[in-house]
């Protein structure tokens, strides 16, 4: 019994041991993309996606098929898949991205989910992309912004936000990315921002609001924009 105890104590230790190392989210040399023909061939691949293990042929993926109407949770838990740190997704007519879908891409720099069909964003979608900076959500069908919504992305320099047919953002929507420095919300249908919408955004170098349908301005609206 004691052996037994002493054994689990063992295990226990090297799990939290192995839950603390965090991933080397480097991401030397030459970019080297890997293409996947779906989701199952990524979440069954063997091959490291590590730039330091020997046999690495990239940490970039694309997809080669045509359309995935959802994306599942835990949808990009493959073999070493916490060194992967570009993904596209551009174009694949993705409607639905479940929580967590990508909660293993711990190493994920760039998310390119342009030109699909979202409609509908929340926070625990993000979840797992600490760093993450640059999120193109561009030419979507996304008509709201919800509470936090990008909370999570803790490293975010750069979120594309145009083409879709944003009405309405909540008060706190764009806070807590207090990272981000450059932010596209062109060509929505944007009639006026809540008031102190930008309170947390004061690193943003770059704010693109044109083709909108603003009725009117309200200069409180972008308290908290330094330049």
């Amino acid at each position: 019994m004691e052996n037994y105890i002493f054994l689990l104590s063992i295990i226990y230790f090297l799990y939290v041991q192995a839950k603390s190392i965090q991933p080397n989210c480097t991401s030397e040399g030459v970019a080297r993309t890997r293409a996947f023909k779906n989701l199952k061939e990524y979440q069954g691949n063997k091959i490291s996606f590590n730039s330091q293990d020997v046999g690495f042929e990239g940490n970039h993926v694309t997809f080669l098929f045509d359309n995935i109407d959802r994306i599942p949770k835990n949808g990009f838990i493959s073999f070493t898949s916490e060194n992967v740190v570009n993904i596209t997704l551009r174009n694949k007519s993705v409607r639905t991205i479940d929580e967590g879908a990508f909660i293993s891409l711990n190493c994920l720099q760039y998310l390119d989910l342009s030109y699909n069909e979202v409609t509908n964003i929340s926070v625990n979608m993000f979840e797992g992309l600490d760093n993450l900076r640059t999120l193109d959500l561009s030419n979507n069908k996304i008509e709201f912004i919800p509470y936090l919504v990008f909370s999570n992305l803790r490293s975010i320099r750069s979120l594309d936000l145009s083409g879709n047919v944003i009405k309405k953002i909540d008060r706190f929507g764009l806070h807590n990315i207090t990272s981000l420095e450059r932010l596209v919300l062109a060509e929505n249908k944007i009639k006026v921002f809540p008031s102190y919408c930008f309170e947390e955004s004061e690193n943003i170098k770059e704010l693109d609001i044109r083709g909108n349908a603003f009725g009117y301005v309200d200069i409180i609206s972008f308290d908290g924009l330094d330049s």
